[in-house]
């Protein structure tokens, strides 16, 4: 769903995750609602570190058989316009026809699947991106830090030039935007939700 410079500003996204529920729920308070987390991104050049969030997103699906993560599917749809970043420019920038283009791609989506846990109690997953017209996969690491209520805390690394967004990376060149993107998440979800 996505922090740089006014001309240059990188990718972005998302990623939040599961619940023991199916319906769409808002990452935002904007309804009123407590915040379920944050969805953050990091990149930059050598002139300036781009530090973003996306302030509307929501659960389009979740899926958690019996409460086991490992054979859950949890969908997220962000808001790339609630893109924001310390500098207001750049987050209008990213906004733009050169980086999201959200004037003809207004949303992401992304599908969490394949849930792995590993010896240190940690999980590996795989996250399907729908963004800027294209649909890419990408790995995606998280850990339960709580129970009660749910709490998930990860990171994923996103190429921005695999979807488009932005001028290539050109090495060597000063205000030339890495291509990997990293992106933060650290949701709190309750313990139950009622039916829309």
């Amino acid at each position: 769903m996505t922090t740089l410079t006014f001309r240059y500003a990188r990718n972005f996204l998302l990623v939040a995750l599961f619940l023991t529920a199916t319906r769409a729920i808002s990452g935002s308070e904007s309804d009123g609602k407590k915040s379920l987390g944050q969805i953050r991104f990091t990149t930059g050049h050598e002139d300036y570190q781009a530090e973003g969030e996306f302030k509307e997103w929501r659960f389009t699906r979740v899926d958690i058989p019996g409460g086991d993560l490992e054979k859950g599917t949890v969908e997220i749809e962000i808001n790339l316009a609630s893109v924001s970043e310390k500098s207001p420019k750049l987050a209008q920038h990213l906004r733009e026809p050169d980086f999201f283009f959200v004037e003809k791609f207004p949303k992401a989506t992304l599908v969490i699947s394949d849930v792995k846990k590993r010896k240190d109690g940690s999980f590996q997953a795989v996250a399907l991106l729908d963004f800027h017209g294209l649909h890419k996969q990408m790995p995606l690491e998280f850990e339960v830090t709580s129970d009660k209520p749910l709490k998930i805390t990860g990171w994923a690394l996103l190429s921005r030039g695999a979807f488009n967004v932005g001028a290539p990376y050109q090495k060597g060149k000063r205000r030339s935007i890495l291509d990997e993107v990293r992106i933060t998440f650290s949701i709190t979800l309750p313990e139950a939700l009622e039916s829309e």
